[in-house]
């Protein structure tokens, strides 16, 4: 069993550092590009940090990614030659926060798997195996991350990828009966951030709570 958890250890580490690779090089190679949502959330960013909250507040774009860029900018103020890159490199370092919120998800579900196949007695063998479970789920969040969702995108895309990822595994700790009010108290703070940074999120956030009721 100790030997099973160093391999699986190390599936782990390979699948971060694959992830971690290529998101580099895709945020390197987009780095002076900028996509028209992006430079209305970089105006934004702007608007709210000089106070013009007639631009600033908005019906249409969603305040928390624009919050984040603009404080960026104005902390660092990089020339307008920099601009782009560093709103880039935000993204990239989202997209490493987005793979921290998966690994916890994917932890927690194969640990809930595990959980259910021990208390119904099926056979672990007629499923896929742990190893299995963890190159796929990496996998999928590789693709999904940079072809789907799409990292060279200036967007709250993978801010929402994050909060999802990270509101259903707190959903699977309430399943699996190791969840403490804090645990409670989190959903509703990451669904509503969730909401804060994509519209979206709201009518979902519905869901993943009547789905935590259930749980």
């Amino acid at each position: 069993m100790r030997d099973e958890n160093h391999s699986y250890k190390w599936i782990r580490v390979f699948s971060w550092i694959a992830a971690v690779a290529l998101g580099a090089a895709d945020t390197w190679a987009t780095r002076f590009t900028m996509n028209p949502d992006g430079i209305s959330y970089l105006d934004m960013g702007d608007a709210y940090l000089r106070g013009d909250w007639h631009m600033a507040i908005s019906a249409f774009w969603s305040p928390l990614y624009s919050w984040i860029l603009g404080l960026v900018l104005k902390v660092l103020k990089p020339s307008a030659y920099w601009e782009y890159p560093l709103a880039h490199l935000l993204n990239f370092v989202v997209f490493l926060a987005a793979l921290v919120c998966f690994g916890f998800f994917l932890r927690t579900f194969i640990a809930y798997r595990k959980k259910s196949e021990h208390d119904s007695g099926d056979d672990e063998e007629a499923t896929l195996p742990e190893w299995a479970w963890w190159v796929l789920g990496y996998s999928l969040f590789i693709w999904t991350s940079l072809v789907l969702i799409s990292i060279r995108l200036v967007t709250p895309d993978m801010c929402v990828a994050a909060f999802v990822y990270l509101a259903s595994g707190l959903i699977l700790r309430i399943r699996t009966g190791t969840a403490t009010a804090r645990t409670f108290v989190l959903l509703g703070i990451v669904l509503g951030l969730g909401y804060l940074a994509k519209a979206v999120m709201f009518p979902l956030a519905f869901v993943f709570l009547a789905v935590a009721a259930f749980s």
